[in-house]
């Protein structure tokens, strides 16, 4: 036998695998994945391979320790191989006694219940702190955005600004303004009226019970006027006056369009202003009747439109009213305009 020979048989590699098993070779080389080395009892022995990953550490029979696992149970046991163990390792062969080997294999054992208890612990509370951490982070997207792309912050900041007015109010109290036309007789095919234009206000109340319909209570006030007298300086006066109670329904066809239905009554009075002898200009009187209370409906379709807190509102609408003497009742037709102030919210849109 060659003296390289005998100092390989003397001074073997030794291998340290994760099941806590070694065994004794010469090492040819160390890849990325792989250790190649060959089995020190066989003539020419050929070259075998071993995982890496597989491995714990190498100590060369120079002494040399090299370490490939660095996860914490592995740091446990690398940690627990003692000084006195690496000298034992670098003896010959020949020196070590089977008392060394036991103490060895006792010195690379797994670690104990408690230990094991003790990192499953701490690894939860690590976890734990990892969780909290993320929780807080979630609740700053702005932030996080901000650090990733400087022009999407923007886009966030406008986005949100168009979702805080695509709620629908949970009630909207309104003042409008309205000017009709008087209609009566045209169904009849002959003027029963010669009242023209007309103006008023209106008053209303709206309760959105969801982001489709709502509920609206109005009261007004409106007055038409005419002129007919044969007098050629002072004209007879006659003006015909409505106040409408109604409750209505209100459908929205989508964010801004709506159809509004509503009934009710109208309180309804005419006054004349005339002279007793037109042609002297002597001894104005007064003819006025008294408020008489009938049935009404309107019906209107408009569309609203939310800024901030205010409510902007613009309807066309039909309204008519049932009176005496006449075959179809009172209608006219009109344009509502109002401005309203929004109460409460109601989920987004």
């Amino acid at each position: 036998m060659s003296i390289s020979a005998l100092a390989q048989e003397i001074r073997p590699d030794t291998i340290y695998q994760k099941d806590l098993t070694k065994i004794e070779v010469k090492v040819v080389e160390v890849t990325d994945s792989l250790v190649l080395y060959q089995v020190l009892e066989e003539i020419n022995a050929p070259v075998n391979r071993l995982n890496r990953d597989l491995i714990i550490k190498i100590v060369y029979g120079n002494g040399v320790v090299e370490v490939f696992s660095s996860s914490e149970v592995e740091k446990l046991k690398v940690d627990k191989i003692t000084q006195e163990n690496k000298d034992s390792v670098v003896l010959k062969q020949k020196e070590i006694t089977s008392e060394n080997k036991k103490v060895v294999s006792n010195k690379i054992k797994k670690p104990t219940r408690s230990k094991r208890q003790s990192i499953v612990k701490a690894n939860q509370k690590v976890g734990e702190q990892l969780s909290k951490q993320v929780e807080k982070e979630e609740k700053k997207p702005q932030l996080i955005i901000a650090k990733t792309d400087s022009v999407q912050p923007l886009l966030v900041k406008h986005k949100v600004k168009e979702k805080k007015n695509k709620y629908r109010p949970r009630a909207i109290l309104s003042l409008a303004a309205e000017k009709s036309k008087m209609l009566t007789g045209a169904l009849e095919e002959e003027t029963i009226s010669n009242y023209d234009e007309g103006y008023g206000g209106l008053l209303q109340f709206q309760y959105n019970v969801s982001n489709r319909m709502g509920l609206k209570l109005s009261s007004g006030y409106m007055q038409w006027s005419r002129k007919d007298s044969v007098n050629p300086t002072q004209s007879t006066v006659s003006t015909f006056r409505t106040m409408p109670l109604m409750l209505g329904i209100k459908h929205y066809y989508n964010r801004v369009v709506y159809l509004t239905l509503e009934g009710g009554v109208a309180a309804q009075k005419t006054s004349i202003k005339t002279f007793e002898n037109e042609l002297k200009n002597k001894n104005w009187q007064l003819h006025t009747s008294d408020y008489t209370f009938q049935p009404s409906a309107a019906l209107s379709l408009g569309a609203e439109v939310k800024i901030t807190k205010l409510v902007l509102d613009v309807s066309p609408y039909f309204q008519w009213l049932y009176t005496e003497g006449t075959e179809y009742g009172t209608y006219y037709a009109g344009l509502r305009v109002g401005i309203g102030l929004a109460m409460g919210k109601r989920k987004d849109w």
